[in-house]
């Protein structure tokens, strides 16, 4: 007789595999016959299905948690490299913002020549023009009559 219930149950378990309460009442056949190494293996397979279903229901229930953190990794690398470009290009932005403080001091320079060249009546002078280190001087007058000398 408990060969054919024992039978039964496992015809039953090979169309429905997953069925863990047909499983839980196999491992208590088994046990209670003597069958203890079945026992024990069907119960590795409960816990096994038991451990798969709640993977699968975390996943089901944090899919757009787990999303969100592969989004995360894969924009981690961009952001570091992000982290590295804004470094470059704030040494950029401070070099043109010396670039352009000299500029303007020395814009500044100029007008004052001028002004002091208008109020004494000399001739204006011409602006310096700044020239990459190696490269050879332009010929021309360095400065210009001003306009209010020849009225």
């Amino acid at each position: 007789m408990r060969n054919k219930v024992i039978e039964e149950y496992q015809q039953r378990l090979e169309k429905d595999p997953d069925n863990l309460n047909l499983r839980e009442t196999l491992v208590e056949t088994y046990f209670w016959n003597g069958l203890k190494e079945k026992a024990i293996q069907e119960s590795y397979i409960i816990l096994a299905t038991h451990s798969f279903r709640q993977l699968k229901e975390f996943d089901t229930a944090q899919k757009d948690l787990l999303s969100l953190i592969d989004s995360l990794y894969l924009y981690s690398t961009y952001f570091r490299q992000m982290a590295g470009r804004s470094t470059a290009l704030r040494g950029e932005a401070s070099a043109a913002l010396s670039s352009y403080t000299d500029a303007l001091n020395q814009a500044k320079r100029f007008e004052e020549q001028l002004r002091v060249a208008a109020e004494r009546g000399q001739t204006v002078p011409i602006p310096e023009k700044r020239r990459p280190p190696g490269d050879p001087p332009q010929p021309g007058r360095k400065t210009r009559p001003n306009h209010r000398d020849h009225r």
